[in-house]
């Protein structure tokens, strides 16, 4: 008897050692996790030797110790007990459920209560659609400030909010966010300030802004577009580059404005010319008063005027300002010589010495020739010009004659002993105090006729000739004939009875 009492002494107190060394503690405890609202969740708890009851806290308030949870139908823990698995899944989640979880097991036998880490669940939601305080269309003018906002609601986290372009650029410039709770402290109100000063470049155009969160798979959008009033943006162009003298020149203004009714004036040299509202003039038979003249295109609309110009470059053969003058030196003086030639483009001037006409010498070049009076200097010299665009002009070889008329004065330009660079366009042009004007002649070369072409027409025009004369001699003769011819008189008979 008394063996048995202590066998069952012995054996009591070998089971209270071994459960004194088997302590509850956890196995696997939950971790902060992130669940788009409306999806299912699991907060994991594993404990090892369960002595307590086990059970789940939201922010710090106990949900019960059965597994179903019936006051919470969306809850329940699930697992096994054997396991000692009392994992956490949340169904349907909603904003009620972002919220601080732990999972605690509670004393029991001689054990202290254990607690498991704090796990942060974080219910994602959806902004609502975003929207454009100021609407969707927006009408300034160039040159002002705009202020565009957009608001995205509801989101948690906050909505990031980011503008773009209609070409898909990101604006990044000038852009400022805000950001506040709303009532149940969780989710925000988002809002975001785009300021850019409008541009002609702006008009018609849309500005996008784009919202995210975590709970979107795609952004949410919503777009403006800017309707600015600006003055005319003119741009002015010739249809060609260069024009040769007394060409008809075409001139284009194009202009881009909003409003798109618009007026057009055009100038030259800032003197307005009467009668021109179309988007093209056409300045007819251009001379050389006009090369280098400022061509402008004024236009205007209810934003204002804008406006453009270009330069008309005409080509125009050489012309002597003034006729080279005979100089007169001492023997050892410099005598200088100068050769006051116009033209576009700028002629390449040279001179030469004529002894005699087949026997020219250059001697300089340039418009200026400086010489050193000599008996060896002495003699006849010619300015000779030439360049892109225009003929030679030979100055010594011509003469300028003038002569006062009634109402004005002739001049004629003397070419003796015409040679082969002497033909080619001549310019004459007229200046006085009330403007300028001009006129082209054109020197040709008459064609020489071949020798067989010659004889045929001389031989011709014998034979016609010789033809006619023969005609008018048979004719003659003919006349005469007729003339010597007697008349025949007729006979009368008397009856005398």
């Amino acid at each position: 008897m008394v063996m048995w009492r202590w066998c069952t002494v012995l054996v009591h107190l070998c089971l209270l050692h071994d459960f004194s060394d088997a302590l509850q503690s956890f196995v696997r405890e939950p971790s902060d996790q992130y669940v788009r609202e409306g999806q299912t969740v699991v907060l994991p708890c594993q404990v090892s030797e369960p002595v307590g009851q086990v059970q789940w806290t939201r922010d710090e308030f106990g949900l019960g110790v059965i597994r179903d949870l019936p006051s919470y139908p969306r809850y329940q823990m699930i697992g096994d007990d054997h396991e000692g698995i009392y994992s956490l899944e949340v169904q349907r989640a909603t904003l009620e459920d972002d919220a601080v979880f732990q999972c605690q097991v509670g004393s029991a036998a001689g054990q202290q209560g254990i607690r498991s880490r704090d796990a942060r669940l974080t219910i994602l939601v959806p902004p609502e659609p975003p929207r454009v305080i100021q609407g969707d269309r927006v009408t300034t003018a160039a040159g002002l400030e705009v202020r565009l906002q957009c608001e995205s609601r509801g989101g948690r986290p906050p909505a990031e909010i980011e503008w773009y372009r209609g070409d898909g650029a990101i604006l990044e410039n000038g852009t400022s966010t805000e950001s506040a709770l709303m009532a149940d402290g969780k989710r925000s109100v988002v809002r975001s300030t785009l300021v850019l000063t409008a541009a002609p470049a702006h008009h018609d155009t849309t500005v996008t802004c784009r919202a995210h969160n975590a709970a979107l798979t795609r952004p949410q959008t919503a777009a403006v577009r800017l309707q600015v009033t600006f003055p005319p943006e003119v741009s002015v162009s010739a249809d060609r580059a260069r024009a040769a003298e007394f060409d008809d020149v075409t001139l284009h203004c194009r202009a881009t404005a909003n409003p798109g009714q618009v007026r057009y004036r055009w100038f030259v040299n800032g003197e307005p010319l009467p009668g021109q509202t179309d988007s093209s003039t056409t300045l007819r038979a251009v001379g050389r008063h006009l090369d280098n003249a400022s061509v402008l295109c004024q236009v205007t609309n209810a934003a204002g005027t804008g406006s453009d110009a270009t330069q008309i470059n005409v080509l125009y053969a050489p012309r002597f300002r003034a006729e080279p003058r005979d100089v007169a030196a001492d023997v050892g003086q410099e005598a200088t010589l100068l050769c006051d030639v116009d033209a576009n483009p700028a002629p390449e001037v040279s001179w030469v010495r004529r002894e005699c006409d087949a026997c020219p010498e250059p001697v300089g070049t340039g418009r200026r020739l400086t010489l050193v009076a000599s008996a060896d200097t002495v003699g006849l010299y010619e300015c000779r010009t030439s360049g892109e665009h225009h003929p030679a002009v030979d100055a010594g070889h011509c003469a300028v004659v003038e002569e006062v008329v009634v109402g004005g004065i002739r001049s004629l330009l003397v070419i003796p002993d015409a040679r082969e660079e002497d033909f080619g366009l001549y310019n004459c042009s007229v200046t006085n105090t009330y403007g300028t004007d001009s006129a082209l002649v054109i020197l040709e070369k008459q064609r020489e006729l071949p020798l067989l072409v010659i004889l045929t027409i001389a031989i011709g025009g014998i034979i016609v000739i010789t033809t006619i004369i023969l005609v008018i001699i048979m004719c003659q003769r003919h006349r005469r004939r007729a003339k010597d011819v007697p008349t025949e008189t007729p006979e009368v008979i008397t009856d005398w009875t």
